[in-house]
Parts: C-alpha cells; structure tokens; sequence
C-alpha cells in the first residue's frame, strides 16, 4: 500500500464529495495477498481526518465487474460513487465494463512514495501507535 497514495485519494473525495464514510476496498483473490500495511494506513488515515470515517474492508473476491457490483450491494454505495485507482497494463477487464466506477489517480509508487511509507511506518512503531 502506498500511503500517499491513500491520503490523495481521501483529499479527492473530502474535497469533491459529500461522504462521511470512505471505505477503502482490497479485493485479494486466491493468488494474491493482502497488501502490506493497507490496514494501519487506513487505521492512521481515519485518526488523522477526524470529520470523516474511514474503514478498510478486504474481500476475497477478485477485481471485477462482478465483484465490483458485490460491494456496492453489499455496501449499499452506488457504483458511480466508487472510486478507483488508475488500472496497469495487466488489467484485463475494459473501464467500460465496471458499471461507472470512477478512476482516480495514478497506480504506479514512485520509488520516494515508497521511502516515504517506510520512514513512516518506522516512526509509528517507535511512537508506539
């Protein structure tokens, strides 16, 4: 998980919409596992904006228009108000397809993004949070 990452899209979504409740959805199916540190991020991001609520729901189903449609229904979040990060060349399904999930930001860390979300995690242990 890439931190930063993570707080750009939760100041999209304060500044450009009503919610109050962000859920940040990992979907991990059989071959992959659940990314590293995405639920302290998640943790610290829902202690930092305190207007908001932000919780880390993990399914294992893997990314889809299925399970796309699964989590809005079982979320109760039309599909036109989720949000997703930009798709990889490895992404196998078109944007059209995903009902009108809205792509935001970039998927690819750069690699001070990822030094970054390293000097942080050691910060929060030794702050023991």
């Amino acid at each position: 998980a890439d931190l930063s990452q993570l707080n750009k899209a939760i100041l999209y979504i304060l500044g450009n919409e009503e919610a109050k409740w962000i859920r940040v959805v990992h979907c991990c199916d059989g071959d992959s596992k659940i990314v590293p540190n995405l639920m302290e991020f998640v943790q610290f991001l829902d202690c930092m904006y305190l207007k908001c609520r932000i919780d880390c729901v993990i399914t294992s189903s893997g990314f889809d228009p299925v399970t796309i449609d699964m989590i809005s229904q079982a979320l109760n979040v039309p599909i036109n108000c989720m949000f997703i990060t930009c798709p990889t060349s490895k992404f196998r399904h078109r944007l059209d397809k995903l009902g009108g999930v809205r792509v935001i930001l970039n998927t690819e860390p750069t690699e001070a993004a990822r030094q970054k979300d390293k000097v942080f995690l050691k910060a929060l242990s030794m702050a023991n949070l």
